[in-house]
C-alpha cells in the first residue's frame, strides 16, 4: 500500500497546468507533422505504388481470363 501511495505522489507534475490553447496548438502541430510525413511517403514511394498497381491489375486480368476459359 505504501508503494502505491509513493507512486501516486511521484506521478504529479511540478509544471503549471497547460492552457486549452496550448493543447489545441499542440494538436494542430501534430496534424501538420503527420500530414507532412504522409505526403513525403507518397512522394518517395509513388513510383513503386504504380508498379504494384500494374502488377495487381495484370494478375487480376490473367485470373479472370483463366476463369472465363
Amino acid at each position: 500500500m505504501g508503494f502505491i501511495m509513493a507512486f501516486k505522489k511521484a506521478d504529479k507534475s511540478h509544471l503549471a497546468p497547460r492552457k486549452f490553447s496550448d493543447k489545441k496548438a499542440q494538436s494542430i502541430f501534430e496534424y501538420v507533422i503527420l500530414t507532412a510525413v504522409v505526403v513525403a511517403v507518397v512522394l518517395i514511394f509513388g513510383p513503386y505504388f504504380d508498379d504494384i498497381k500494374k502488377s495487381c491489375t495484370k494478375a487480376f486480368n490473367d485470373a479472370v481470363t483463366e476463369i472465363v476459359k
